[in-house]
This record gives structure tokens, C-alpha cells and sequence, in this order.
């Protein structure tokens, strides 16, 4: 038997006896999970003239890095002074060309003149001529199409009675006294021009509005509203000088002096017009360029143009 030191050394020893014999019969295995540990390589220490060398690498790369830096914003703002220079030009040119067509355009108006034909007071010529007493002619009006006054009447027999017999080799003809209205033709620089105060692009279309109300026009035709705004643009515009015709086109109305000294004046010394401000008050006539400038500057925000064929359009609104 012997003591529990001796027992355990017994044991130590049989243990160790049998791991002999196992390892003498079996090659030797590799651990389950091995533990690789990779030695560490000392870094050697580096000397007072590597350190000073690498240094001196160091900064050099900054120095190119900068340089580089340096002519890649001269590049860019080299490209940027050539846009700008290049849109200057553009913009010259086409203030040049602006200018220009203004000036043929106002030697070509200074070469016609306008002769009017009221049609309102020809249809009632017609209407009296073939329908003395009123009950034969349901209307007349002038066919842009045809390029024809269309007579309609009560019934067939009434338009047989006028065109019986009438063929192509047997006309009918009628007589009428009618007058011709003449006018100058609209010259650039004797003309002012600014946006229809009722317009509904104008800022102070609501004073417009109370004016309209004042004079009782709150449902009358817009043909009779704009006739009241031109003969009181007359009574008001005609202090700076002599007015030869105001008229409305593309919104804008127009004022038509005999001088231009006489628009010089207005532009001077007028600053509102029955109660409403001015928009785009300038000499001139209403061009398509006037109207997509007030059309941006006036008109609904955040609202992208729409673009036909690299050109911006803008909502037509109605004379």
C-alpha cells in the first residue's frame, strides 16, 4: 500500500509511462486549435540622418502637393475669368444687335403710317342698307377666314331675295360711304410704353380694379374698359406733350408722342397712373423680349418656363 506522497507518486509515474508508450506507437499530432505566435520583429532604430532624410521627403511631397494645389485653382479661375469675358462678349454683342435692330426698326416706322377701317361702323351701314326697318338680319360680322362680312337673316326667302340672280358672270355690287382713320406709324423713341395696369401680372391690378369700380365699369366689356383707361391716359400724359394715339399691345400700353422730347418728359416726371405704379417703363414699342422679361420678373414664383426647342416660352395672356 504505502503512504498517500507515495501513491500519488506511483500514480505520477504509470501516467507518464503510458503517454510514453502511446507517443512510441503514434506520431506525433497537432494541437486542436494551435496557437501560432509570430515573433516580433524589432524595428531598427533609425539614425539622426534617416530621420533628417525622410523629413526633407515629407515636406517635399507637401511642397508638390501644394503646387499642385496652387495650379489647379489658377486653372479654374483662369476657365472662370474666360466664361466671364466670354458671356460679357455675348452680352455685348447682343445689346449691339438689340440696339441696332431698334434703330432700322425706327427708320422703317418713320417710313409708314396707319390707315383704320372701323368695322364696327361698316356692319352698320350694311345692316341699314339691306335691312332699313331692323327685322330681316339676325347679324353681321366679319369672317377673318373667308375674308368676308357674313350677312345671317331670319330665314332663306330674306337671303334668296339678295342673292337671286347673282352668278359668277352676273355679280351684284353695293355702295358704301366709309372713312378711313389715319395715323402715324408708332416711332420707338416718341413712344412710352408700360404694363396694362389690369394686367394680372401687375403688382397694383387691385387699385387698377377700385378705379374700374369708381367709374362704374365693374361689368362692362373689356373693349369699354380699355377705352376708359386710353382716354384717361389722354387726359393725364397729354401735359408732357402732344399725343398722337395710345393703344394696348402684348399688355403693355403704349403712348405715342409727336416728339421725343415729349417722351423723355413722361419718363422723367410721370410716377403713377390712377393710383397704380409703372412696370417696365421705358421708350419704345411692346416686343416678345419685354414680354418674357416682365413674365419673369412678375409672374408666378417657382414656376419653371417651359422650353421648346432650346427657347423659354411663356403664357400668352391677351391683349
Amino acid at each position: 500500500m504505502g503512504t498517500r506522497p507515495e501513491l500519488v507518486e506511483r500514480l505520477k509515474k504509470a501516467v507518464d509511462d503510458a503517454w510514453a508508450q502511446f507517443n512510441a506507437k503514434n506520431p506525433p499530432q497537432l494541437p486542436l486549435f494551435p496557437q501560432t505566435k509570430k515573433a516580433k520583429n524589432k524595428k531598427a532604430k533609425k539614425s539622426p540622418e534617416e530621420i533628417a532624410k525622410e523629413q526633407e521627403m515629407l515636406a517635399q511631397k507637401r511642397q508638390e502637393k501644394l503646387k499642385r494645389k496652387l495650379e489647379h485653382e489658377k486653372r479654374v479661375d483662369e476657365a472662370r475669368q474666360r466664361k466671364r469675358l466670354k458671356k460679357e462678349e455675348r452680352a455685348k454683342k447682343q445689346s449691339e444687335q438689340i440696339a441696332r435692330q431698334k434703330l432700322d426698326k425706327e427708320q422703317r416706322q418713320m417710313c409708314e403710317a396707319f390707315l383704320g377701317f372701323d368695322v364696327r361702323r361698316f356692319e352698320e351701314q350694311v345692316r341699314k342698307k339691306l335691312d332699313p326697318t331692323g327685322g330681316k338680319i339676325v347679324s353681321c360680322s366679319y369672317d377673318t377666314v373667308s375674308k368676308r362680312f357674313r350677312v345671317k337673316f331670319v330665314s332663306s326667302e330674306e337671303a334668296s331675295k339678295l342673292t337671286q340672280g347673282i352668278t359668277m358672270t352676273k355679280p351684284k355690287s353695293l355702295t358704301f360711304d366709309s372713312d378711313v382713320s389715319i395715323l402715324p406709324s408708332p416711332v420707338e423713341s416718341r413712344c412710352v410704353m408700360f404694363l396694362y395696369p389690369l394686367s394680372p401680372l401687375h403688382p397694383d391690378k387691385e387699385q387698377a380694379e377700385e378705379w374700374c369700380q369708381s367709374k362704374g365699369m365693374t361689368d362692362s366689356k373689356d373693349s369699354q374698359i380699355l377705352a376708359a383707361w386710353i382716354q384717361a391716359a389722354l387726359e393725364e400724359f397729354s401735359k408732357h406733350g402732344t399725343v398722337v394715339n395710345i393703344y394696348r399691345e402684348r399688355g403693355f400700353m403704349v403712348v405715342n408722342f409727336t416728339a421725343k422730347t415729349a417722351a423723355q418728359k413722361m419718363l422723367k416726371n410721370a410716377k403713377t397712373f390712377n393710383g397704380c405704379g409703372f412696370i417696365h417703363f421705358q421708350t419704345g414699342t411692346p416686343t416678345k423680349l419685354d414680354k418674357r422679361i416682365v413674365d419673369k420678373e412678375h409672374g408666378p414664383k417657382g414656376k419653371v418656363p417651359k422650353k421648346t426647342n432650346g427657347k423659354v416660352g411663356t403664357v400668352k395672356h391677351e391683349n
